[in-house]
């Protein structure tokens, strides 16, 4: 998560560093195709300032929080950004599905049980289902 982070931070930085527009500084206002670093004012910043900026912006939208208070000004920034959620979903995705998959291999014994009961027909709504008490009880019966 970490790496990807970084790799979308990368992405996010240089998108705003090559997105300059020279009438920005001329003009002194915001044009409608400059980057997110122009439109929000952080093209004074130094290059750590802008990638801590770019971090922010990647850990809110790989962890799907999203502030919105760094957020995609030009049409290509809002491609890139919807690729990196699209990527990101898939990743937590697979990370939620890996989760519960060591969670459901922690009782393998139980597990099984279930897979047999369903594959022979105990448990499904067909036939009922018994707890151990009431099969129990039955069996006392029968033998009164």
């Amino acid at each position: 998560m970490l790496t990807m982070t970084h790799w979308f931070a990368c992405l996010w930085g240089f998108l705003g560093s090559i997105q300059t527009d020279t009438a920005f500084e001329e003009m002194g206002s915001v044009m409608d195709d400059t980057s997110w670093v122009q439109y929000f004012g952080y093209h004074d910043r130094d290059s750590t300032d802008k990638y801590i900026i770019s971090v922010h912006w990647a850990m809110q939208t790989v962890s799907t929080i999203g502030y919105g208070d760094i957020r995609p000004v030009t049409t290509l920034e809002r491609l890139v950004a919807c690729l990196c959620m699209a990527y990101g979903a898939s990743v937590w995705t697979y990370v939620v599905a890996s989760v519960c998959g060591i969670v459901t291999s922690l009782d393998p014994h139980g597990t099984h049980r279930k897979h047999v009961r369903s594959s022979v027909g105990w448990g499904t709504s067909a036939t009922p289902t018994f707890t151990r008490n009431e099969c129990a009880k039955a069996a006392r019966l029968r033998c009164h």
